[in-house]
């Protein structure tokens, strides 16, 4: 793996785009809401992630924590995705037909 440095505005997007895709945004600051230091909420403010996106604002400290936990839980779903699917895998190679 290539080791570069990111500034914090580029692996604010990259990690964005990892774990909700391009429309990143809003669905980050709802993921983010749960996790808040002060307590739980519904969703951050939306113009306080566009405006950190937008290297507007620093990022809070607190958000590369919550951020490294909702790509721990992403990695640990795909895992489990990726069980399921080679065992789907496997099931449906023994039901194929064989040859004569």
């Amino acid at each position: 793996m290539t080791s570069y440095h990111l500034t914090d505005r580029d692996l604010l997007h990259a990690c964005g785009r990892a774990l909700y895709g391009e429309q990143w945004q809003r669905a980050l600051a709802r993921g983010l809401g749960p996790l808040h230091p002060k307590g739980p909420r519904d969703s951050l403010d939306d113009r306080g992630m566009r405006r950190a996106a937008a290297g507007e604002r620093p990022i809070p400290a607190w958000w590369w924590s919550a951020i490294s936990e909702l790509l721990f839980r992403r990695v640990s779903g795909l895992e489990t995705e990726r069980r399921h699917a080679q065992h789907l895998r496997q099931c449906a190679l023994r039901r194929r037909p064989r040859p004569r």
